[in-house]
């Protein structure tokens, strides 16, 4: 995504691009939730990076009208806003004391009851001890922007080419921009490291939209999960957090990820289990 977003908009500044990818997508991208978290993902010590999260979340709203135009095509854009939950009075301990310090930097997060979480979301468990509300936390699907991207940047004029690059040598040009993931360590020499994330994606089982519109990010029993709808039916389930390089999936991560999910939203018992994947963030 931020090789593809770089390559369009120097190609319509009339420069010109080449992009260097045997297989786009494929890699985090093609895996990731697509969540536009600003505010809920605010942690202790992170002032500066919080800041320049938040000031980029805020030309989302452009940038997707701008890219939805120029590709022709939706990238699964909402702005129904987050909402943070707890399932016990441990997990909304821990949520309330990270959502005290992002209020303390400023960041928009509304304390909730737990009626009022469930006003807003009736298919979350009558068992939530509470939450809170972030309306400035987005979402967008990935896959769909990188189809998009990748649209737009070849009728800006990009050139895109299926060439691995295994060595910034054999690339010729006045500038390279370097925006391989994983793979960028290898080929700068910076600490970028690999870090495991399992996924699961599911699906309403009537074909319609899920039964709920917020992305959800809760803890239930100490288990930390989010829960992503997209407008197709989708709901994606994430992420394990694994201090590891391999993309296999297991049968425990997929067993904490569900339990974790249908505790907060026993519906989801009910619905397709459509893909088990990893992937690993830089």
């Amino acid at each position: 995504m931020i090789g593809l977003a770089i390559a369009w908009r120097c190609a319509r500044r009339g420069l010109r691009v080449v992009v260097h990818d045997p297989a786009p997508g494929s890699g985090a991208s093609g895996v990731a939730a697509g969540m536009l978290s600003p505010v809920v993902e605010a942690h202790f010590g992170e002032d500066e990076l919080t800041g320049l999260l938040a000031d980029s979340a805020a030309r989302w709203p452009g940038f997707a009208a701008e890219l939805t135009e120029a590709a022709g095509t939706p990238i699964g854009y909402r702005t129904d806003g987050t909402l943070v939950v707890g399932l016990t009075g441990d997990d909304l301990a821990e949520a309330r004391r990270l959502w005290t310090y992002q209020q303390g930097l400023g960041l928009p997060i509304t304390p909730l009851r737990p009626s009022q979480v469930r006003d807003r979301e009736p298919a979350l468990t009558l068992r939530l001890r509470g939450g809170a509300f972030a309306a400035t936390d987005h979402q967008v699907d990935p896959r769909r922007l990188v189809t998009a991207l990748r649209t737009a940047a070849e009728r800006a004029g990009a050139r895109l080419v299926g060439t691995p690059v295994t060595d910034l040598s054999e690339v010729v040009a006045p500038v390279t921009v370097v925006a391989a993931g994983c793979g960028a360590a290898a080929l700068t020499g910076l600490p970028v490291r690999p870090v495991k994330g399992q996924i699961l994606r599911l699906r309403a089982p009537d074909g319609g939209p899920p039964g709920f519109r917020h992305v959800i990010r809760g803890y239930a029993d100490g288990e930390p999960v989010y829960l992503v709808p997209r407008a197709d039916g989708e709901v994606v389930v994430g992420a394990t957090v694994e201090e590891r390089s391999d993309t296999a999936v297991s049968a425990g991560a997929v067993l904490r990820l569900l339990r974790a999910a249908v505790d907060l939203v026993p519906d989801l018992a009910e619905y397709d289990l459509v893909e088990a994947v990893a992937g690993l963030r830089p």
